[in-house]
């Protein structure tokens, strides 16, 4: 079953026992950012080594600073008679969803799961995302720039037996579906290392060809940080994180149809097996929503034209 999930290691928290008294060390293990141009990472280049033409240029970034670009093969819609949100009843939000994460406690030394450690919370919230809709530089287009946080609030009970400490988590990113064919759009996978991706190829449709492109940014801000000890003595290491991500979609100006989707199923065993391939950043090509074992049950959905349309026609 495929999902768009990504994971990475969040922090690493020392502890040394002085006396009675614990000191607390904190270290944020460093992603690749744009400036990071010296760093070796040629473990988690496995898309391409060369980048194809992004395309034309949109207004917000430069592609020549994305960290993976895709070109996906010629898509031809499959025809339909009802659309595909209608033919499976899809009923819109407009609030934040809860959605399942997985959490492991590591050595901050070997990336190895540390036995004996409580997870206390695998719960987050996507927000509804805030939407705008403008007039793209190419002619005949339109820019939907999505923005959204996701919070995922961790909580582990620590071993006392072990003396270094870091996390890995893994959870639920969202994806993109064609209100019309329920074919969910193409995307890069982030990973550890990864942070932003631009993915563009053409959609022909009635002989039509239309070039569109997606980019995405992702970036994360710790909201709370803090060790303490329980009622009963142990000692709980709380982690709020936000991960804000950054979408822009260039689509024809008649196109419409763009739902937003997250998983909202308890998964998380699910998500914890896939928690060793964080280095990896996948590209995950275009499919029909449930080819892949997805349930529509299992999934919170957003009209995105709906939540934007307001800052466009007002």
């Amino acid at each position: 079953m495929k999902r768009f999930l990504a994971a990475f290691i969040a922090f690493t928290l020392l502890f040394s026992a002085v006396a009675c008294n614990r000191e607390t060390e904190e270290t944020k293990k460093r992603r690749r950012s744009r400036s990071d141009e010296t760093e070796d990472h040629d473990e988690t280049k496995t898309t391409e080594t060369k980048k194809p033409d992004p395309g034309p240029t949109v207004p917000i970034y430069d592609p020549s600073d994305v960290e993976v670009v895709r070109q996906f093969d010629d898509y031809y819609p499959n025809n339909f008679s009802i659309p595909w949100a209608e033919a499976n009843h899809i009923e819109f939000t407009n609030s934040d969803v809860n959605t399942y994460f997985a959490q492991i406690i590591t050595s901050s030394y070997s990336d190895q799961q540390i036995s004996g450690a409580k997870i206390l919370n695998n719960v987050g919230t996507v927000c509804q995302p805030t939407v705008n809709i403008t007039e793209s530089v190419v002619d005949g287009y339109l820019d939907y720039e999505i923005t959204y946080s996701e919070f995922i609030p961790l909580s582990a009970q620590l071993p006392d037996s072990v003396s270094s400490y870091g996390t890995v988590y893994s959870y639920h990113n969202i994806g993109f579906i064609d209100y019309y064919t329920g074919a969910i759009l193409p995307r890069v996978d982030f990973s550890v290392d990864v942070d932003s991706s631009y993915v563009y190829g053409n959609v022909i449709w009635k002989g039509e060809t239309y070039n569109v492109s997606f980019y995405e940014f992702r970036e994360s801000e710790t909201l709370k940080n803090e060790t303490y000890i329980d009622a009963d003595g142990n000692v709980v290491w709380d982690i709020t994180n936000e991960i804000k991500t950054t979408i822009l979609l260039t689509v024809p100006k008649e196109y419409d149809g763009i739902i937003m989707y997250v998983c909202t199923a308890n998964d998380s065993d699910t998500l914890f097996e896939e928690l060793d391939d964080f280095h990896t950043a996948d590209f995950i090509d275009s499919y029909i929503f449930g080819e892949e074992g997805e349930l529509v049950e299992d999934h919170a959905f957003f009209n995105i034209f709906d939540l934007g349309k307001g800052k466009l026609y007002q």
